[in-house]
C-alpha cells in the first residue's frame, strides 16, 4: 500500500512536471507571436507617421524615377491607401497584389494572387514591410530581376 501511494505521488509529480514545460513551451510561442504582431504594427505606424509628414515623397520617388505603370503588393489598408493617394496624383496603378487575394476588394483596381499572371509594370512596390525580403524573393522568382521591386519603408526613408 505504501508503494501504491510513493507511486501515486511520483507520477502525480512527473505529471505535473511534464505539464509546466509544456505550458511554459505554449506561452513562449504566444509572446513571441505577440511581440512579432506588436513589431509589425509599430512598423506600420513608423511608415504612417513618415508618409504623414512628407505626403509627396512618394509621387517625387515615382516621377523622378520615370515610373509609369505601378503595382501594389499588400492590398490592406496601407495598400489600398497607397493606391488611392497614387490614383489621385494621376500615377497609373495597374493592379495589386496580395495573397490573400480572393478575400480582398478594392475600389480601385483588381487585386490578384501571385500565383496570377499580372500586366507589365515599371514598379512594384511592397506595403508589406515586414516580408519584404521574403515577398521580394517570390516575385523574383515569378516575374524575374527585369521590374524594381520596392518596399514603402524604402522610399518613405
Amino acid at each position: 500500500m505504501l508503494m501504491y501511494i510513493g507511486l501515486t505521488i511520483l507520477l502525480l509529480l512527473i505529471g505535473m512536471i511534464i505539464g509546466f514545460v509544456l505550458g511554459l513551451r505554449y506561452a513562449n510561442r504566444e509572446i513571441v507571436k505577440m511581440h512579432t504582431v506588436s513589431l509589425k504594427y509599430w512598423t506600420l505606424y513608423e511608415i504612417a507617421v513618415r508618409w504623414i509628414k512628407n505626403p509627396q515623397k512618394i509621387n517625387e520617388y515615382i516621377k523622378q524615377n520615370g515610373y509609369k505603370r505601378i503595382c501594389v503588393y499588400g492590398m490592406s489598408h496601407l495598400g489600398d491607401c497607397l493606391v488611392k493617394i497614387l490614383k489621385e496624383n494621376g500615377i497609373e496603378v495597374v493592379c495589386g497584389i496580395d495573397k490573400n487575394a480572393d478575400n480582398l476588394f478594392s475600389p480601385y483596381l483588381p487585386v490578384r494572387s501571385l500565383e496570377d499572371n499580372f500586366p507589365a509594370v515599371d514598379l512594384i512596390i511592397v506595403t508589406a514591410i515586414m516580408y519584404f525580403e521574403q515577398i521580394k524573393s517570390e516575385l523574383e522568382t515569378k516575374i524575374g530581376k527585369e521590374i524594381p521591386i520596392i518596399s514603402l519603408e524604402e522610399i518613405l526613408q
